[in-house]
């Protein structure tokens, strides 16, 4: 199991998107077996795959310890596509902010790592878990954290991308301290690629503590209306460069879980 983590302190820069988008095309294009988790508590994940219940969230579930994943995770469908199956969801929705509450004011049980530990339970069910993470880093997105293997931090580059950075590695300085494995890496978002851009990612790959995906994600005008279908953006334009990009996060993000993979069975025989 590979666990991403997708967060950034900033809106609008694509977070929910990249991770749905993410979650698809892991299940439906590399034939992975996905849990998309909300850790949000305006559950725009959930609402993206038709999956949002006011009364019901998976992630509350799980957090407060009502039940396990397998038994909290929903099955996305999305029927206007006669698809029976794509990915797994823990849902959520405002109730996820009483939960954090709840989480930090227990100070008799773990607060941290929570997630972790339901996730190692459910570690034979999934190849990938991808977590959408809200803004603040609250006791869900802390949760998310100790539990990932990687950080994505989608950022808009345009002068503001090095206070982005500079805040991302000093979160990940601490984050490390409860997850020493954990590693960041930078995804621009932007209206297209252009020399500016691919300055940037050098200085992302080359002089920071975060690493850098080899793509780009353009805006557009698909990336501003696909909401309102109620499905991940490859799903609703499967052939477009919004979507092609994401194919090369999945891509990365595949060759970094093989990586992991191996290293953690070489660590295994030693």
């Amino acid at each position: 199991m590979f666990v991403i983590a997708v967060q950034a302190e900033k809106g609008g820069v694509g977070k929910t998107t990249t991770a749905v988008s993410l979650a698809y095309i892991l299940a439906e294009e590399h034939k992975a077996r996905v849990l998309l988790i909300d850790a949000d508590q305006q559950g725009n994940a959930s609402q993206l795959v038709q999956r949002y219940d006011p009364e019901h969230s998976g992630t509350v579930d799980v957090l407060e310890g009502n039940k396990e994943i397998t038994a909290a995770a929903l099955p996305v469908t999305l029927e206007q596509f006669r698809k029976d199956y794509y990915f797994d969801i823990l849902t959520a929705n405002s109730y996820l902010m009483n939960t954090n509450a709840d989480i930090l004011q227990d100070t008799v049980q773990d607060q941290v790592h929570r997630l972790r530990k339901a996730l190692h339970a459910a570690r034979g069910w999934y190849d990938y878990v991808v977590i959408d993470c809200g803004l603040l880093m609250d006791m869900a997105v802390l949760n998310a954290m100790v539990a990932a293997d990687m950080w994505i931090v989608p950022m808009r580059p345009g002068g503001l991308e090095a206070d982005a950075v500079a805040n991302a590695e000093e979160r990940l300085e601490e984050l490390r301290q409860l997850n020493p494995d954990l590693f960041a890496v930078g995804l621009l978002v932007a209206a297209g690629a252009n020399k500016k851009h691919a300055e940037v990612y050098e200085w992302l790959a080359r002089e920071t503590r975060l690493g850098a995906i080899p793509a780009v994600i353009p805006r557009g005008i698909i990336g501003e209306t696909y909401t309102a279908a109620r499905m991940p953006l490859p799903a609703y334009r499967q052939r477009c460069k919004i979507s092609d990009a994401y194919r090369q996060v999945a891509r990365y993000v595949a060759e970094a879980a093989r990586v992991a993979a191996k290293k953690r069975k070489t660590g295994e025989g030693e």
